[in-house]
């Protein structure tokens, strides 16, 4: 094992056994979560698959005093895309079924959070942009309302182990709807 990975590997144990409380972390109004994962698609035309990976960042503002629960605000930027390419997959027509778009957006969100943080829920409303790759010369973008649920699962010093639901929905993206 190389020196630079060791001092990383022991740093990081210092931060996790950093003797904060828990509460340490609500001193500050502010707050920054970054998520990747798997996601999936849902709604639109026959696509060839619905499988897709997810990269979401959140920065939220607590309205609340310190302890009691309130109003949460913040802004969001989020990007899912499914794999592309690979097999035609044929539809009834006999033509290949297309990729699903990939979504780039930002939004603006308001919620609740608990006293001790440990949940919260936002909604709000986002500018979403598509892949321009079937109208290369149009703007490509629609009204998106983003709802999210959050709940923390374990707390070890000052990080989180969060579950996390989040759901954006197109109503009128391309004539059909996506969530």
């Amino acid at each position: 094992m190389s020196v630079t990975r060791c001092r990383a590997i022991a740093l990081f144990v210092v931060a996790l056994t950093f003797p904060l409380r828990a509460s340490a972390q609500w001193v500050r109004p502010l707050s920054l979560d970054m998520n990747v994962g798997p996601g999936y698609l849902v709604g639109g035309p026959e696509v060839r698959t619905r499988a897709s990976f997810v990269v979401d960042g959140l920065l939220t503002m607590r309205l609340a005093k310190d302890g009691s629960s309130g109003l949460l605000t913040g802004v969001s930027v989020g990007w899912q895309a499914p794999p592309t390419g690979g097999t035609c997959v044929l539809r009834s027509s006999g033509q290949c079924l297309s990729d699903y778009p990939q979504f780039t957006s930002v939004g603006v969100l308001a919620g609740w959070t608990s006293g001790d943080g440990r949940v919260r829920v936002l909604g709000g409303v986002a500018s979403v942009q598509a892949d321009k790759k079937d109208y290369a010369n149009k703007p490509d973008h629609t009204v998106g309302l983003p709802v999210r649920v959050e709940s923390v699962l374990a707390k070890v010093s000052h990080l989180a182990v969060v579950a996390s639901l989040r759901v954006t929905v197109l109503p009128g993206y391309r004539g059909d709807t996506y969530t």
